[in-house]
């Protein structure tokens, strides 16, 4: 769910309670206009009536039982309805993506990728894929810069019913660049940075499984691909990329002003993913350095796909940098 914030309570609810359309609006209801559930569900999966039966979804369901009036004795809880997929209502607070084979598919948390990763996919165009809830925000701002929502916060949690255990719980607050007010920036600007950051981790990750096979085989065999999955992943270097290009993130789309450069934006950002794969390695190979030979070669050797990425990287960063007069 992704809710701007304003600040106010009206104005976080002005931006939210997307307008209605008639035609989706005359089969709608709210949970409340509902007779109440009984137990057990019968139909997991509900369609979806419209705004104010998604808004008040019942995605969990306490059961009460009682002796008396008001002497509750036991209490459980279980899940509520299901989704039914075949509903054509797109949710107002849900971000979108298009797939080549299956069209259009909501942007869903993952447990081992932040949210920052698809960031883009919040920003408004004329795909319109991002939340309502935020496009609807922008147009009541009318681009005045003082009525925009500052930050938008995104929340979710995944479960599967009948089954009431939640798998993971995320919620995170996202800063809203202020170059939204106009119509200079699109979501294209940050797909390409993230963009970025995900190809220099390839190259990370491509140099830590070259160690790893090294590391396992000793050169005596080929080792299983799980195997070296699972070196990998032990390793730190990666956790801590993602870390470090996560706390850099945010401070670009704070650097998203009505007066920045997009082109020193986007050097900025280079620098910083140079600066956090070259620290990320830098970081695993004192963790792993001995005066074993076998190892200082299996690192000479994977070292080269970090080194090459940092060329590719501090050669795209000339380009942005001002050249002296005469140089």
């Amino acid at each position: 769910m992704c809710i701007p914030l304003g600040n106010s309570l009206h104005q976080t609810l002005s931006y939210n309670l997307v307008p209605e359309s008639s035609d989706l609006n005359r089969g709608d209801s709210a949970l409340w206009e509902h007779e109440p559930a009984s137990l057990p569900i019968t139909t997991p999966k509900q369609p979806i009536s419209g705004y104010a039966n998604l808004y008040t979804w019942p995605s969990r369901m306490i059961c009460l039982e009682s002796e008396s009036p008001g002497n509750v004795v036991f209490m459980r809880f279980v899940a509520g309805y299901g989704f039914d997929t075949t509903s054509n209502i797109t949710d107002p607070m849900q971000p979108y993506k298009t797939n080549k084979e299956k069209g259009r598919l909501p942007v869903q948390f993952r447990e081992d990728r932040g949210t920052w990763r698809d960031f883009d996919s919040l920003i408004p165009d004329s795909s319109e894929l991002a939340p309502l809830t935020i496009q609807n925000a922008l147009r009541l701002a009318g681009k005045v810069f003082s009525l925009m929502p500052d930050s938008v916060l995104v929340l979710g949690l995944r479960y599967t019913p009948p089954n009431a255990n939640v798998d993971f719980w995320r919620m995170e607050r996202f800063v809203l660049p202020e170059v939204l007010a106009t119509d200079r920036f699109s979501r294209e600007d940050i797909r390409q940075l993230l963009d970025i950051a995900e190809e220099t981790q390839k190259s990370l990750w491509q140099a830590c499984s070259a160690y790893a096979r090294d590391i396992i085989s000793h050169g005596n065999r080929d080792p299983d691909k799980k195997d070296i999955s699972k070196a990998v992943k032990q390793m730190t270097a990666n956790s801590l990329y993602w870390s470090m290009i996560e706390s850099r993130f945010h401070e670009t789309l704070r650097s998203y002003t009505l007066e920045a450069d997009p082109d020193d934006i986007r050097c900025q950002w280079l620098k910083y993913v140079h600066d956090a794969l070259r620290e990320a390695w830098d970081q695993h190979v004192a963790a792993v350095s001995t005066n074993d030979a076998w190892t200082l070669r299996s690192l000479m050797k994977s070292e080269g796909l970090v080194r090459r990425k940092m060329k590719e990287l501090k050669d795209e960063i000339q380009k942005y940098e001002p050249r002296e007069v005469g140089a």
